[in-house]
């Protein structure tokens, strides 16, 4: 199909036709918690929605991945649930090196010892002997150095003392989440799923739900005041109308209203050839977030005050319910600031990243 095509070849050469906008902004790479990033569509979006954005972080010494989520861009996947929708943003955390907050752990040895034994340590890890009152406070946490921790899990099985050794490596986390629109609630899953591989998480114009939330419940408080996205909606029902909606698109002639109403031309083309349906089953999902792994991870948000699709006051809504650490203002931006305010999001995203580790090492 047309769309396809253009989603999939053209975007290197909209990668190079937008390289003359970017400014040489000096980045110090090695005085960054992390120069990677990860950009996540919103609904009906796919990762050529990033282009400008790639371009500009690419052009600044950043690492930058974008994705089409299943069913999206050039990616013609059915999907039944919400977890298969997610999945190539959780395949791509999965694969990333294994560098990891305090709390995380990998396994790298397992030992045996008679309980009349004393275990002997790493070289450079400090040395007690095992006490009985052990087996009752385990794990033990050994400081290894100034890179590593020990974690010694002790279990008695039938008078020989296991000792499951792992190790938490103290390298930084490896990647910093963006997520626009619907995306939100992809990188929240996300944030959930991997705390430590995230260094931060940016929503923009995002769903940022609280425990217990599906997006459908924030979208509906939106729905319910917005007249635009009303008409603009158009439900599909492929199990039969009195079943629920098994996808979402919305009205080509409104696009540019709800959208892009402050987006070049150009790009309001673009996406009128290459946004798809968005699978409706995901958004019904209630999201299970727990502060020790969703709340580890470093939040900001980035408003867009002439954003149609989620407006101004369900954004500060959203903040007020679930504070991020930061919020940034895209003055001017509609619902899709990568086209509108390419620039202008392009420096709050190299401002995030600059922002150095926490001291909690969160």
């Amino acid at each position: 199909m047309y769309f396809l095509f253009l989603s999939s070849s053209y975007l290197p050469f909209l990668q190079s036709c937008f390289f003359y906008l970017c400014p040489k902004q000096g980045v110090k790479m090695d005085e960054l918690e992390t120069n990677k990033f990860m950009l996540v569509h919103g609904g009906g979006f796919g990762a050529w929605c990033w282009y400008k954005t790639i371009a500009l972080l690419e052009e600044a010494g950043f690492k930058v991945t974008a994705i089409d989520l299943t069913g999206s861009g050039v990616n013609s996947k059915n999907i039944m649930n919400f977890s298969q929708y997610v999945t190539p943003l959780t395949d791509f955390l999965e694969k990333l090196g294994d560098g990891e907050k305090v709390g995380c752990l990998s396994q790298i040895s397992s030992h045996h010892f008679l309980l009349q034994d004393k275990p002997s340590y790493r070289d450079n890890c400090y040395e007690r002997p095992f006490l009985s009152s052990d087996l009752h406070h385990c794990p033990e946490v050994i400081q290894c150095g100034s890179d590593c921790l020990a974690i010694a899990i002790v279990t008695d099985i039938t008078q020989i003392l296991q000792i499951h050794w792992l190790t938490m490596v103290l390298k930084g986390p490896e990647v910093i989440l963006v997520g626009h629109d619907f995306g939100g609630t992809c990188i929240s899953y996300a944030m959930e799923a991997f705390p430590c591989k995230i260094a931060k998480a940016v929503f923009v114009s995002a769903a940022m739900l609280t425990n217990g939330q599906n997006t459908l419940d924030m979208f509906s408080e939106e729905v319910g005041h917005n007249d635009l996205m009303r008409q603009a909606q158009i439900f599909s029902y492929a199990n039969g109308n009195d079943q629920p909606p098994t996808a979402i698109d919305l009205d080509k002639s409104l696009l540019r209203e709800l959208l892009f109403n402050q987006s070049p031309s150009k790009d309001v083309a673009l996406a009128s050839v290459s946004m798809r349906p968005m699978p409706f089953a995901p958004i019904l999902e209630k999201l299970c977030l727990t502060s020790e792994k969703y709340g580890s991870v470093r939040r900001f948000f980035i408003e867009t005050p002439e954003d149609n699709a989620i407006s101004l006051p369900l954004q500060q809504n959203m903040i007020k319910s679930n504070p991020p650490e930061q919020v940034f203002r895209l003055k001017g931006s509609d619902h899709s600031p990568f086209f509108s305010r390419p620039q202008a999001l392009h420096k709050y995203l190299v401002e995030i990243a600059k922002i150095p580790p926490s001291p909690t090492g969160q």
